[in-house]
C-alpha cells in the first residue's frame, strides 16, 4: 500500500512538474514578446521625440518677432550670431512667398551699427543656394542667411539691415526687385 501511495505521489509530482515546466516555457515566451514590444515602443517614442523637436524648431522659425513683408514676400529673422574670434556675424531667417511664384536672386546686403559704421556684403544664401532660387513657390518657407565679415566685435546690435534681391514674377519679363529693411537686430556673440 505504501508503494502504491508513494507511486501515486511521485506520479502526481511528475505531472505537476511537467505542467510547471510548460507554464514556465509559456511565460518565457510571453516575456520575450513583451520585451520585444517594449523595445519597439521605445523606438517609436524616440522617433516621435525627434519629430517633436523638428516641429518645435520649425515653429520657432515661422514665429519670429522681427519680420517685414514686401511685395507679398515675408521675411523673418530667427538668429543673429556673432563669432568673437572672427568678427563675423551671420543673420539667419526664413522667407515665405505669399503671392505668385517668383524667382529670387541675391544681390547685396548692407548694415549699419548704432555708431553709424556701414558694412556691405554679397555673402548671402537663399534656400541653401549661393546665387539664385529659380522658383520661390507660394507658402513654402525658405531659409536665408546673410554673412557680414567686418562687424566690430562686441557691437550689441545691427541698427538696420537692408537686403536687396533681384526678382521676377513667374511668366513675366518685368523685374519686381525687393528691398528688405529690418531694424534693431540684437547680436548674440559667442
Amino acid at each position: 500500500m505504501k508503494k502504491i501511495s508513494l507511486l501515486l505521489v511521485l506520479t502526481f509530482l511528475c505531472t505537476k512538474m511537467s505542467f510547471a515546466q510548460e507554464n514556465c516555457d509559456e511565460l518565457k515566451t510571453q516575456l520575450t514578446d513583451k520585451n520585444k514590444t517594449i523595445t519597439e515602443l521605445k523606438n517609436d517614442i524616440s522617433g516621435l521625440e525627434k519629430d517633436i523637436e523638428y516641429f518645435k524648431k520649425t515653429l520657432n522659425l515661422l514665429n519670429s518677432e522681427i519680420s517685414t513683408e514686401i511685395k507679398d514676400v515675408e521675411f523673418k529673422i530667427n538668429a543673429v550670431k556673432g563669432n568673437s574670434n572672427t568678427g563675423q556675424v551671420i543673420v539667419e531667417g526664413v522667407l515665405v512667398n505669399n503671392g505668385t511664384t517668383r524667382s529670387l536672386q541675391k544681390h547685396k546686403a548692407m548694415s549699419f551699427d548704432p555708431q553709424g559704421n556701414k558694412i556691405i556684403t554679397y555673402n548671402m544664401t537663399i534656400g541653401g543656394d549661393t546665387h539664385k532660387l529659380e522658383k520661390l513657390y507660394k507658402n513654402v518657407p525658405t531659409k536665408f542667411t546673410v554673412t557680414f565679415d567686418q562687424i566690430v566685435e562686441g557691437t550689441p546690435m545691427i541698427k538696420i539691415i537692408i537686403m536687396d534681391f533681384y526678382s521676377k514674377k513667374a511668366n513675366t519679363y518685368k523685374s519686381d526687385d525687393l528691398e528688405v529693411v529690418l531694424k534693431n537686430l540684437a547680436i548674440e556673440w559667442n
